[in-house]
Protein backbone atom coordinates (compact mmCIF):
# COMPACT_ATOMS: atom_id res chain seq x y z
CA UNK A 1 0.00 0.00 0.00
CA UNK A 2 1.79 3.26 -1.03
CA UNK A 3 1.46 6.26 0.98
CA UNK A 4 -0.38 9.46 -0.53
CA UNK A 5 2.39 12.64 -0.67
CA UNK A 6 0.53 16.07 1.20
CA UNK A 7 -1.23 17.86 -1.56
CA UNK A 8 -2.11 21.57 -2.25
CA UNK A 9 -5.36 22.61 -0.85
CA UNK A 10 -7.35 25.21 -2.38
CA UNK A 11 -8.24 26.68 1.32
CA UNK A 12 -5.67 26.98 3.51
CA UNK A 13 -5.45 25.69 7.16
CA UNK A 14 -7.67 28.06 9.74
CA UNK A 15 -6.76 28.60 13.02
CA UNK A 16 -9.59 29.08 15.11
CA UNK A 17 -9.48 31.30 18.51
CA UNK A 18 -10.60 28.22 20.69
CA UNK A 19 -7.68 26.60 19.65
CA UNK A 20 -8.64 24.23 16.93
CA UNK A 21 -6.40 24.09 13.91
CA UNK A 22 -8.93 23.27 10.88
CA UNK A 23 -8.23 21.99 7.49
CA UNK A 24 -9.91 23.74 4.97
CA UNK A 25 -12.73 21.11 4.76
CA UNK A 26 -13.16 21.76 8.51
CA UNK A 27 -12.20 18.53 10.15
CA UNK A 28 -9.98 19.09 12.87
CA UNK A 29 -6.55 18.62 12.41
CA UNK A 30 -4.78 18.97 15.48
CA UNK A 31 -5.59 21.36 18.97
CA UNK A 32 -3.38 23.82 21.26
CA UNK A 33 -3.95 23.10 24.52
CA UNK A 34 -2.30 25.33 27.80
CA UNK A 35 -0.41 21.99 28.28
CA UNK A 36 0.62 21.68 24.23
CA UNK A 37 -0.44 20.52 21.10
CA UNK A 38 -2.89 17.80 21.11
CA UNK A 39 -3.70 15.62 18.01
CA UNK A 40 -5.74 12.39 17.28
CA UNK A 41 -4.35 9.34 15.07
CA UNK A 42 -7.30 9.27 12.40
CA UNK A 43 -6.70 5.42 12.03
CA UNK A 44 -6.74 4.25 15.99
CA UNK A 45 -8.64 7.69 17.87
CA UNK A 46 -5.80 7.78 19.96
CA UNK A 47 -5.16 11.20 21.58
CA UNK A 48 -1.72 12.48 21.83
CA UNK A 49 -0.45 15.58 23.86
CA UNK A 50 3.20 16.86 22.41
CA UNK A 51 4.57 19.17 25.60
CA UNK A 52 5.27 22.64 24.54
CA UNK A 53 8.64 21.86 25.64
CA UNK A 54 9.26 19.43 22.85
CA UNK A 55 7.79 21.69 20.23
CA UNK A 56 10.01 24.21 21.22
CA UNK A 57 13.09 21.93 20.72
CA UNK A 58 12.28 20.83 17.28
CA UNK A 59 14.54 22.89 14.81
CA UNK A 60 13.01 25.21 12.31
CA UNK A 61 12.16 24.29 8.60
CA UNK A 62 12.16 26.14 5.74
CA UNK A 63 9.06 26.11 3.68
CA UNK A 64 9.60 24.31 0.66
CA UNK A 65 7.63 26.84 -1.82
CA UNK A 66 10.21 29.26 -0.64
Amino acid sequence: MSRRRPHAVSEPVQVISNGDIRCGCNRLLARWLPDGLELRCTRCKETLLVPKAALDALPVVADAAE
